[in-house]
């Protein structure tokens, strides 16, 4: 299903937030949105994957909320252990998004660097895995031109 959908970034990552699937629309639109890569480990320790772009405290909350819900709705293992002590160890911003008590959005927009502004929805895989499916769309005509045109240089 992800690669069948051309002109929607579209990628699905598991409890960990490890990308586990994504089309090649989601990579152009955020070089973090391929296979292998970890979105938390990016989001807090990869420190120019949004520069200029000012809803940096907002992307930052809203993975801590998805980290916080994985744990909540799956036991804790060695791998999410690992993975947070190492993001506290080493992110200031992570301990600070990690203390609020924000609930993951299912829906939300965000900005890429790019100047395009995409909007998502989260939905939950069927099965006991807790992989997220995470589509996205332009959130307004100008990025929706845009993405249209990225979509159209890769299948051409």
């Amino acid at each position: 299903m992800v690669f069948a959908l051309r002109e929607a970034p579209a990628l699905v990552y598991d409890r960990h937030l490890t990308v586990l699937i994504a089309n090649e629309l989601a990579g152009e639109v955020q070089s973090a949105f391929t296979v292998g890569t970890n979105l938390a480990r990016a989001t807090f320790l990869v420190t120019d994957l949004d520069d200029g772009v000012d809803d940096g405290d907002q992307k930052r909350e809203q993975v801590a909320a998805a980290l916080r819900d994985a744990v909540q709705q799956h036991d804790e293992d060695r791998a999410y252990v690992e993975l947070v002590g190492e993001l506290a160890a080493r992110s200031n911003p992570f301990a600070e998004a990690w203390a609020t008590d924000l609930p993951v959005a299912p829906t939300g927009e965000f900005r890429f660097r790019d100047g395009m502004t995409l909007a998502y929805h989260r939905f939950l895989a069927p099965g006991p895995e807790g992989d997220t499916l995470l589509l996205w769309r332009g959130a307004d005509e100008a990025s929706t031109t845009k993405l249209a045109s990225i979509a159209a240089r890769l299948s051409g």
